[in-house]
């Protein structure tokens, strides 16, 4: 301070007046202090400006991306509803697939272009099936259209002979002429059964209801119903199973019918004074079921065609008048229902086997 004085009103103390003389350091402090204000103010006008631009930019990013998140969200809803409707697939395969959407998730672009890509795969594994169903469709018509047209015929010409001749045929042909159109009949009738149960197979109207059973007692039932068949052509019929409960979780009556068709198409082609053996064995958590036998055999060309409808091999010319020739297509359709596989092994002139496996059920999840 250079000089200071009171000031005073009606001899009170106001306050003091400073006078003070500026000098280079009191101009440079000046000039500094000034200058760290304006960079203050600077500053903070670039913050702002930057929190401004960041706000702004985020709100564009958003309004851009939104129409783009929620595109990904309808694809991946309808992938999953895809994958959900497949039939056969198993709760690990959708906790994977969930895992794996789980580590791509966040990157909007990435997700719909997996997801993209694997609806363009099934789509085109789909457009493939369709083409092998339509083509697989012309096929059964026209393999249908002859095997209709075969007993069809056969009916017809004896029963025409029958209005024809009825005067000059005697009792024991008129009787004669009568079983034969039955026969035919029969055949006739089977193969439209098995038709309609084919096509209801395929369009899975039928679908397993599950219950628990024991697998061994109806291989007994049903080995029963082929006992006496058995015996009329000198076949040994051999059943052998545990001597356990042997639970499995399945249709029984799907199962019913994949033995009775696996049993009769073994007794077909089995030659007198051979054996046709049942078979029930546990293997890796799951009962083994095998029916084998020591027939004719199927040759190696043959066999990846057997479980074609009305597909009929060589060697089965002489039980075609006897078969529908859909009895195997409906086994295969059955198993695929019970997610297992059937499998076949074949030898000429030594036999064949087929198997298949079912998940064992525990005696403490039945009491559950």
């Amino acid at each position: 301070a250079f000089s200071a004085a009171e000031v005073r009103f009606n001899d009170q103390l106001e306050g003091y007046v400073y006078a003070i003389l500026g000098g280079k350091t009191y101009e440079l402090l000046a000039k500094d202090i000034s200058q760290s204000y304006i960079l203050q103010i600077a500053l903070a006008g670039i913050l702002a400006l930057l929190m401004l631009s960041f706000i702004v930019g985020w709100l564009m990013v958003r309004t851009l991306t939104q129409p783009l998140k929620k595109l990904t969200h309808e694809v991946v809803n309808f992938q999953n509803q895809i994958i959900g409707k497949e039939a056969g697939k198993e709760d690990g395969n959708k906790e994977k697939k969930n895992k794996k959407q789980n580590k791509s998730k966040g990157d909007e672009i990435v997700v719909l272009s997996q997801s993209f890509a694997e609806m363009k795969n099934k789509i085109e594994q789909q457009m493939n099936q369709i083409k092998a169903a339509d083509q697989n469709r012309r096929d059964l018509i026209s393999n249908v259209s002859h095997d209709l047209r075969t007993p069809l015929a056969s009916i017809q010409g004896y029963l025409d002979t029958l209005l024809i001749k009825k005067d000059q045929l005697g009792e024991e042909e008129k009787e004669q002429f009568m079983e034969t159109a039955s026969k035919h009949c029969k055949r006739l009738n089977q193969l439209v059964s098995d038709l309609f149960e084919l096509s209801k197979l395929d369009s899975l109207a039928i679908k397993p209801s599950y219950e628990v059973f024991s697998m061994a007692e109806l291989m007994q039932d049903v080995s029963m119903e082929f006992k006496h068949l058995c015996e009329a052509n000198d076949i040994t019929l051999a059943v052998k199973v545990p001597d356990t409960h042997c639970l499995v979780s399945a249709d029984i009556g799907l199962m019913q019918r994949v033995l009775e068709n696996l049993i009769s198409n073994a007794v077909k082609h089995t030659e007198p004074k051979g054996q046709v053996t049942i078979m029930l064995s546990l293997k890796k958590g799951s009962y083994h079921v095998m029916i084998r036998d020591t027939g004719c055999g199927i040759s190696e060309q043959e066999l990846p065609h057997i479980f074609e409808r009305l597909y009929r091999a060589e060697n089965s010319a002489t039980s075609a008048e006897n078969s529908s020739g859909l009895g195997l297509a409906i086994v295969k359709k059955i198993i695929d229902l019970h997610s297992s596989t059937i499998k076949v092994a074949s030898h000429l002139g030594k036999g064949t086997v087929f198997s298949f496996d079912l998940p064992v059920v525990t005696e403490p999840a039945l009491a559950r």
